[in-house]
């Protein structure tokens, strides 16, 4: 089972759900918040990384495509020195690791799995931070195609 949620970071540092926020961003240049991903009970990324989570969702949407046509993926987080990966294990496995400083953590998951929770998780993520910065909506549309295999908008 893979769980994952996205949070923003409002003006007074505390994270909410993407889905409930409704109040005023820190700064909207430079969007704080975080991933929460559980993969098979294991808690890979928490609230604790928090980061510029627009521009972290942008590179999982790559690494979700490049996992697809490769066998392989992996990004440093934005701001941090964290690195999340993904390989593929044998027959539709892939190990999802995060590295960095004092951490380690990886599970194991059915690869259709983790790509559906992906696609489930990210366009949520995408749809809602276009409903709090409607001005951005459109910003993203590239980084969405990606993770959906579409073609983006033409604008």
């Amino acid at each position: 089972m893979i769980e994952i949620k996205s949070y923003l970071q409002t003006r007074d540092g505390r994270l909410v759900e993407i889905g409930a926020a409704s109040e005023t961003l820190r700064d909207e240049r430079y969007i704080d918040g975080a991933l929460e991903m559980t993969v098979n009970g294991v808690r890979i990324i928490d609230v604790a990384m928090w980061d510029y989570i627009d521009q972290l969702w942008a590179y999982i949407c790559t690494m979700a495509a490049d996992l697809q046509a490769t066998g392989e993926a992996s990004t440093g987080f934005p701001d941090q020195a964290l690195k999340l990966s993904f390989e593929r294990q044998g027959r539709n496995r892939v190990l999802v690791t995060l590295t960095g400083t004092n951490v380690h953590r990886a599970a194991s998951a059915a690869e259709d799995e983790l790509v559906a929770a992906l696609r489930e998780a990210g366009s949520a993520f995408f749809t809602e931070l276009a409903r709090v910065l409607p001005h951005d909506g459109g910003s993203y549309a590239g980084a969405l195609a990606t993770l959906l295999g579409t073609s983006p908008p033409k604008t």
